[in-house]
């Protein structure tokens, strides 16, 4: 029988690496382009903004409830990501430079923050593993009044701090930048602010316990998030220019609010979901990892084809969707071959 846990945790995958795969195509920041349908586009690109956050809030649920110390998380963990890192910037390398090979370049690249910008999460992701011991450490001892003040701040910081920055100069006739000195670490970097909110939602709120008024709420509270992100965005972009600036405004609460929605969703219905589905979202989740690594291979190689033969049967827009649905196919069907060889499949 499957664990609950797993299932919702595969499913969180799912989506959070389709978001992933969307934000790296040019669906992602349409709205730029296509200004006809600027809320559409945008409720998409605003939607796909929590897709690192999700993926942060699970290795928070997973990783921050276990004792490892630093030499067990090198091991385990922090070669593997090196290894990636090496393995597919070299591979995209190739397929950027019509595979000529040039090692200073790609030597430079690799540190630069990767050959394709796609892989900064994996930088991100070993400075998460560096204070893992640490954070572990934090977790065990977090309070429900700890989990409200770091959300408190991360609220001031990624919502209030730009909306100041916006207001002051519009309505007060000044320029203003809220000073940078005054930083505090576990509510505004993200690789511990949301690994620690995903072990706190997982680990320490009883799901079961929420009522559906709560969920609801949750659910209504996110999508005002989004409308005021829209409202910002469209209404500045109007007047000095569309930019990403206030995309991140609620990201959080989106975040969030669909860890627990799909969490709960899971807990309340996984007796009623037939057995096959439930195998078949653990499939899925279990090659998301594998997706994100050759993706940026496969879209060097092909996207520009692709994009250029559907785009006059369907639009720009929906090309870049069915790529990312095409990408999600192909590349977990190789993931799902190479985790069948030995010396291969740990990379995975």
């Amino acid at each position: 029988m499957i664990k609950r846990k797993k299932i919702y945790i595969e499913a969180l995958r799912i989506l959070a690496i389709f978001l992933v795969l969307f934000q790296h195509v040019p669906a992602f920041d349409y709205y730029l382009q296509d200004t006809s349908h600027v809320m559409g586009h945008l409720f998409f690109t605003l939607i796909a903004k929590i897709n690192v956050p999700l993926f942060l809030m699970i290795s928070g649920s997973l990783l921050l409830n276990r004792e490892e110390g630093y030499r067990e998380i090198f091991r385990k963990r922090m070669i593997k990501i090196i290894l990636a890192i090496l393995i597919f910037n070299f591979l995209v390398y190739l397929a950027e430079n019509q595979f000529v090979f040039d090692l200073q370049d790609y030597c430079l690249g690799v540190f630069e923050n990767g050959i394709d910008r796609s892989y900064w999460y994996l930088y991100s992701y070993l400075g998460f593993l560096v204070m893992m011991p640490l954070l572990h450490r934090i977790a065990q001892k977090m309070t429900k009044n700890d989990f409200i003040l770091i959300l408190f701040i991360h609220f001031v910081f990624s919502t209030i701090e730009p909306l100041l920055q916006w207001f002051v100069p519009t309505y007060l006739g000044q320029s203003f930048e809220f000073t940078w000195a005054f930083r505090i670490p576990f509510s505004t970097i993200k690789e511990i602010f949301y690994p620690l909110m995903g072990y706190y939602i997982d680990r320490k709120i009883h799901i079961e316990s929420i009522h559906k008024k709560t969920l609801a709420g949750l659910g209504c509270l996110s999508l005002l998030g989004i409308l005021i992100s829209m409202f910002f965005t469209i209404w500045i972009g109007n007047q000095e220019g569309f930019s990403d600036e206030y995309l991140e405004l609620f990201d959080y609460v989106s975040a969030l609010s669909a860890f627990i929605l799909i969490k709960s969703f899971f807990v309340h219905y996984e007796a009623v979901i037939p057995a096959w589905i439930s195998q078949k979202i653990v499939l899925l989740g279990s090659v998301t990892y594998g997706v994100y690594l050759w993706d940026p291979f496969f879209r060097k190689l092909f996207f520009d084809g692709f994009d250029q033969f559907m785009i006059p049967w369907v639009g720009g827009f929906f090309s870049s969707v069915l790529w990312c649905i095409c990408s999600f196919l192909v590349c977990g069907i190789l993931v799902q071959f190479l985790k069948r060889i030995p010396k291969v499949k740990s990379l995975f």
